[in-house]
């Protein structure tokens, strides 16, 4: 039996916890448990209880291992308290990189592990990757993380810098690492779609680890039946089977067999409702059986596509699942939690010139344009011959073979560039952009005709995270087309209504009468324009949503059966508490 305790992936656990709340609204809601419950497994039906106790043993030496890092960090860098999983794992990765800098091969010391000079990176940038897990980061200087950005390791220095002799330690230095092969392949990735095949077999792991665990916990919705005497009346009812468990392939071929499969996109969220259907509807477990054994022989024959000759449940059963499909509505929860970047990872210098700060960003010359020229550092001074050379060089259509050069001759790899308007905060003793916005704030008040306006506040990651320098929440709302120092103070004079977290569900009703609906993704800070999608596609979205004139803004919950509530306000809170 396998209890949600006993389980170390979060992602399955997450998954699980997830399942059994919607088991205990189903019950809740129609009074009464399933007199059947289906389970549907991943493709493959998965591993043998041996293969599963070495993934267990596999795990616990894990957690030994990091119990004896976590000793061995504190007594080498002389920690009195116990070290926190940030810095257990850059201590790891600067013992699996051999004490050095993966991308400069420079000696990185021990002090240096949890100082600023020293970074976490992601090979494959996470914002293009969205892998955050630890075989995709490694240890490094802050200045090569900085020059690297958001590009792999490969398109930093060979496809955008074409330094071949540096491409050539690097991989003998990964080579003699002794690390996963997988890590390896992510460092020395040249084609960034290779990846792509990597998600969808782990996904494909946590989904049959998930759907076993299930199984084992649904178990406990029947353990306080009293088992009767078996010559009672009710004896057959309750001996009879509640649990199935059904690989997905089974489905897959059921669905083209009853004609389905046109209704099958996998961008829809809707197509696990109709998986659902296709196994509700499935007559007899002897079928199933039958299905099984038949597939195992089509797939060892390599025989393509099987469609078998399966009647309908009942005659008008296709038209029947095609409108309940379409009646189908995705309940989403609003994610609430905290946890992401408090802002990105490079940290940009900053310099004071006229009395104001002005931040600057190194950009590869085999990047810039004719516009970038007009930012360059120091581009009406000292850096005229080079801002004229660099203007040339452009103008000659960037020949590789002809460089161009400073003043002393010296090749120009990159150059300094002032950077445009953005938004962030000082740190270190340098600039940092903000990260993603935790939250979104929405106010009201009436207009001159009595007319509600309505009022956005951006609140961000690292506003959350710094109650030191944040005891009450930002009250700056968003003027399109403006910069902070602009933007409208919100003062007691304005009515809080609610917050926008994502998957939280709005309604707009326009001006004109347009109503537009859908899950929250994001809020544009320059416009204060918001962003939906349909309650079943995460895309396409829907873009440049204005709110402030808007004739209704609401917010909805939506239940785990998909029906809607309207909010008619919420409370403020910061930290936990109420404010204002």
């Amino acid at each position: 039996r396998v209890g949600i305790e006993d389980i170390r992936n979060p992602v399955v656990q997450r998954s699980l916890r997830e399942a059994l709340k919607q088991a205990e609204t189903l019950i809740h809601h129609f009074g009464a448990r399933p007199g059947r419950i289906i389970i549907e497994l991943a493709r493959d039906v998965g591993k043998s209880a041996r293969e599963r106790d070495e993934i267990t043993r596999g795990l616990d030496r894990r957690n030994a291992e990091k119990n004896r890092h976590r000793k061995a960090i504190q007594e080498e860098l002389g920690m009195t308290a116990e070290p926190t999983d940030e810095e257990l794992q850059r201590y790891e990765l600067w013992k699996e990189q051999n004490y050095r800098c993966i991308y400069t091969d420079e000696v990185i010391s021990p002090p240096d592990i949890l100082r600023n000079t020293t970074q976490v990176d992601h090979i494959l940038p996470r914002s293009r990757s969205q892998d955050n897990s630890y075989a995709n980061r490694v240890l490094c200087l802050a200045g090569a993380n900085q020059d690297k950005g958001q590009r792999t390791p490969w398109e930093w220095k060979v496809r955008d810098g074409k330094d071949l002799d540096w491409w050539a330690g690097f991989e003998a230095r990964v080579n003699a690492l002794n690390i996963k092969r997988h890590k390896k392949n992510l460092l020395k990735m040249q084609n960034f779609d290779e990846r792509k095949q990597g998600f969808v077999e782990r996904n494909l792991n946590d989904t049959k680890y998930a759907a076993r665990a299930l199984l084992s916990a649904l178990r406990d919705l029947y353990q306080d039946q009293n088992e009767p005497d078996p010559a009672s009346e009710g004896y057959l009812a309750v001996k009879k089977r509640r649990l199935f468990a059904r690989p997905g392939a089974v489905t897959s071929i059921l669905r083209r067999a009853w004609g389905l499969d046109r209704l099958k996109d996998r961008s829809d969220d809707r197509h696990h409702a109709l998986d659902a259907l296709i196994c509700a509807a499935t007559p007899s477990e002897w079928l199933l059986n039958s299905l099984t054994r038949e597939y195992h022989r089509v797939e060892k024959e390599n025989r393509g596509k099987w469609v078998p000759p399966v009647p309908l449940p009942w005659p008008e059963f296709k038209g029947d699942a095609a409108a309940a499909f379409e009646s189908v509505f995705v309940s989403r929860s609003e994610k609430r939690r905290g946890r992401g970047q408090g802002h990105k990872d490079t940290i940009y210098s900053v310099t004071v010139e006229n009395g104001g700060k002005v931040t600057y960003e190194r950009k590869a010359i085999a990047n810039l344009t004719k516009g970038d020229l007009n930012r360059l550092k120091d581009a009406d001074g000292g850096n005229r011959p080079l801002a004229a050379a660099l203007a040339d060089w452009i103008a000659k259509g960037k020949p590789p073979d002809d460089p161009p050069r400073s003043a002393k001759g010296d090749v120009v790899r990159k150059v300094s560039l002032r950077r445009k308007g953005s938004s962030g905060f000082d740190l270190n003793g340098g600039h940092v952009d903000n990260g993603d916005m935790a939250r979104v704030d929405v106010f009201a008040k009436p207009n001159k005709r009595g007319k509600d306006e309505f009022y956005l506040v951006p609140i961000y990651r690292h506003q959350v995270m710094n109650q030191r320098s944040w005891r009450r929440p930002p009250n700056a709302a968003v003027v399109a087309n403006k910069p902070e120092n602009e933007w409208t103070t919100i003062d007691s004079s304005y009515e809080f209504r609610f917050s926008l977290y994502p998957d939280a569900y709005i309604e707009v009703v326009k001006r004109d009468g347009e109503i537009i609906e859908g899950y929250y993704r994001s809020t544009d800070r320059s416009t204060g324009a918001i962003t939906l999608s349909t309650h079943n596609l995460r895309e396409p979205l829907i873009r440049g949503i204005g709110v402030k004139t808007a004739s209704s803004f609401r917010k909805f919950h939506i239940d785990r059966l998909g029906h809607k509530h309207a909010l008619k306000r919420e409370i403020r809170t910061w930290h936990g508490e109420a404010c204002t």
